[in-house]
């Protein structure tokens, strides 16, 4: 899971390095402060726009009736594919026809290679 592309274990060290450089007292007087801080942003004009603006494609696809076309596209898509797969499936289970078989040319033996023989290792002694 990461958060802003920061990771677990960056986010631990993270939070170790303020608590180093903060100390404890000032830390909880720090989060406060940047909790703060979020919640005005939150509530702000600029915050309200910004989702605006990220949710006006969805509103204009349900005006302009998209959103219906594209839930029948989705249907008759997942439709077709159940089809596919349902003759896919059925096709296994008949046995295949026959294919004429094409004569092929013989194969050709190659050479062995000559057997290698183990040396058993020489004893000290």
């Amino acid at each position: 899971m990461e958060v802003f592309g920061i990771g677990p274990l960056e986010l631990l060290l993270i939070f170790f390095l303020a608590l180093i450089l903060l100390g404890p007292k000032d830390m909880v007087n720090s989060a406060k402060k940047l909790a703060n801080w979020i919640r005005g942003f939150r509530e702000s004009d600029l915050w309200k726009s910004t989702k605006e603006i990220s949710e006006m494609p969805k509103k204009i696809m349900k005006e302009t009736g998209l959103e219906d076309e594209l839930s029948k596209m989705r249907n008759l898509s997942n439709q077709t594919m159940n089809d596919v797969i349902n003759e896919v499936s059925h096709s296994t289970t008949e046995p295949a026809p026959e294919v004429p078989q094409t004569p092929t040319k013989p194969k050709v033996k190659q050479p062995k290679a000559a057997p290698t023989t183990k040396r058993k290792p020489k004893s000290k002694g």
